[in-house]
Parts: structure tokens; C-alpha cells; sequence
């Protein structure tokens, strides 16, 4: 899908119709023509107005896109159908409560014309949802040209803080593509083992010293709500996709062994957090988690705890 276009945003939107707005105002608020890129929103059959405010902001932006989907496939998903959908050379995944900005392109399309890259990382800004105070990113620094193991192993920052956010970086379709980088459909934390698998392959992977992008600390988010059955379960599924990356690593002799020491690492502390907030559930939850799990395959978690605690894991309505 060749087209004219340098970037395409793709913006998932799902019960943001407070923020919704901002966010792709921010996005045509640029120092670029228009035509030099592209905005595509995907509905992810959002239960509030959010679809309705893009629809009327379409009478004023001619080229905004819109992707209804039929039914609820979670952030993964709707970044991949975007993704198919897109022409732009590069593509930039924003999510909807955030915003970029104003006048930031030209510097970003700038570089990406001169240098050869697979993935530009960037810093961010925090803020904070109820008073809009701006926190400034705590590390500056700039890497040229390396790879994406390069830039994940460097001591600028650990993994965990520069790595995991499909936000934080620009991405070249056609590298996208050919490698087949999908987010896992229909899970939640699905930045995580995305974005390992990612940096694992990637050959040029560039760090600007810059913040483009406003990141909403919002108390209602994913990543901030009350730990919940449905959460450990979407956990246990990261475990499980990490698992599976880090076999594929190990028959893979281009990838760099430090991240099957990462994997492991990563795979112990996530089920740490899962025996932690099982052990705080009370009865009922803990029979909602073993009902959601259902047919999941735990034994490869057999390798990372006791006896004990894989059957606590197993089997949590019983006391070991």
C-alpha cells in the first residue's frame, strides 16, 4: 500500500469522550502539510459518545478516518486493524486519552527523513489528569544509530522505563510488517512482550534527547484501576506469550542472549505479583480467577516456583 503518505497516526478509542477530543486536535495542530499525513481513529465499540465527538470533528478535519468495529477487541486488536489499514511509511500509535505537542512534526519528520531507521524512541511528559500539572521526564540523554538490543541494554535507563509503551516510539511500517509485529488480540498488557519481541529484531533503533508526547496519568486507566481477577488472568497470559517469546529466542541465534535472562527475570516478578494479590482476595475472587483461567496451561510455570505455590496458582479456592 504505497501511498504520499510520511506518517500515519493511529489513534484506538474506547470510553475516552472526555479526552477524546484534545487528542486529535493535537494531532492537526502541526507544523506540516496535511497531506503529508494521516490520522485514522478505530472504535473500539466504545460505550460513551467518544465515537460521536470523532464524527463531528470529521466536518472539520475532511481526511480523519474512522474504523467502527462491530465488537469489543481491546487495544492490541485495534492498533493491528489500524495498522493494516495505514499507508503512511511510518506510523506512530497514540493513545486516546494523551495528546502531542503543537508544532512538534516538522522536527520528528525531519529526522526521519535523514536517517535510516526502523524505530525513533522519544521521551514523554507526565501529567496529571485532575490538575494538569506537568511532571518533566527525569532522564536526558541521546543514543544514535544502534540496535534495538543496544538500546534496550544501555544503562541511560532500565528496560522497564524506556521499553515497554507502543506510544513512546515511531516505527517503520515496512519493518512492522515484514516481521509480522502484531499486538496479541484481545488481552490487556499487550506493550510488554510486544515491545521485547520488537527491540530483539530491530537493527536501528534511534533515542532523541526530546518530548513529544503528553502522557495522562489518569486514576481511571488500566494500569491504575483496583487490581481485579480479570487483571491476574490477563497477567498470567502475559507470562505465558513471554514464555513462548523466549522459546522462539532460544532457537533464534541472531537474538541477543541478555534478553532470555530479561524474559526470566520479568516472568519471576509477574508471578510474584499474581501470588500477592491472590493471597489478599478473598474466597469469592479467588474462585472468579480460577473460573476465568479456565483452560489455561500452567506448567510452564512449574520451572519458576515451588510445588506449593504452582499449585496455589492452580488450584487457589484450596489452602496449601
Amino acid at each position: 500500500m504505497d501511498s504520499n503518505y510520511i506518517l500515519s497516526f493511529i489513534v484506538p478509542v474506547y470510553n475516552v469522550s472526555p479526552y477524546v477530543e484534545q487528542c486529535i486536535r493535537s494531532l492537526y495542530t502541526q507544523n506540516i502539510p496535511r497531506e503529508d499525513y494521516e490520522v485514522i481513529v478505530v472504535d473500539d465499540c466504545s460505550p460513551d459518545n467518544s465515537k460521536d465527538i470523532v464524527i463531528g470533528l470529521q466536518s472539520e478535519f475532511k481526511d480523519l478516518k474512522l474504523i467502527s468495529l462491530k465488537e469489543n477487541v481491546k487495544l492490541g486488536s485495534a492498533r493491528n486493524i489500524g495498522l493494516q489499514n495505514a499507508t503512511g511509511k511510518f506510523i506512530w500509535f497514540i493513545d486516546s486519552d494523551d495528546y502531542i505537542q503543537t508544532n512538534v512534526l516538522r522536527e520528528i519528520i525531519n529526522e526521519l527523513n535523514v536517517t535510516d531507521i526502523e524505530v525513533l524512541h522519544f521521551d514523554y511528559l507526565e501529567f496529571n489528569a485532575n490538575d494538569e500539572t506537568i511532571i518533566p521526564y527525569k532522564s536526558h540523554y541521546e543514543l544514535e544509530i544502534c540496535t534495538g538490543a543496544e538500546f534496550y541494554f544501555d544503562i541511560h535507563e532500565v528496560w522497564w522505563q524506556k521499553g515497554v509503551e507502543a506510544w513512546r516510539k515511531i516505527y517503520k511500517r515496512s519493518f512492522l510488517v515484514e516481521n509480522n509485529l502484531m499486538f496479541a488480540d484481545r488481552v490487556m498488557y499487550e506493550d510488554v512482550d510486544y515491545s521485547i519481541n520488537m527491540f530483539a529484531i530491530a537493527t536501528k533503533v534511534k533515542h532523541l534527547d526530546i518530548a513529544p508526547y503528553y502522557y495522562r496519568n489518569n486514576s481511571l486507566s488500566i494500569t491504575n484501576s483496583t487490581i481485579t481477577p480479570a487483571h491476574l488472568k490477563y497477567w498470567i497470559l502475559l507470562v505465558l506469550r513471554c514464555n513462548k517469546l523466549q522459546e522462539n529466542f532460544n532457537i533464534n541465534e541472531n537474538i541477543d542472549p541478555r534478553f532470555d535472562e530479561l524474559i526470566d527475570n520479568f516472568i519471576n516478578y509477574q508471578i510474584g505479583c499474581v501470588i500477592d494479590n491472590l493471597r489478599k482476595f478473598n474466597i469469592e475472587n479467588r474462585k472468579m480467577y480460577y473460573s476465568l483461567l479456565g483452560d489455561v496451561d500452567l506448567v510452564f510455570i512449574r520451572k519458576y516456583v515451588s510445588l506449593k505455590k504452582y499449585l496455589y496458582l492452580k488450584y487457589p479456592v484450596f489452602s496449601f
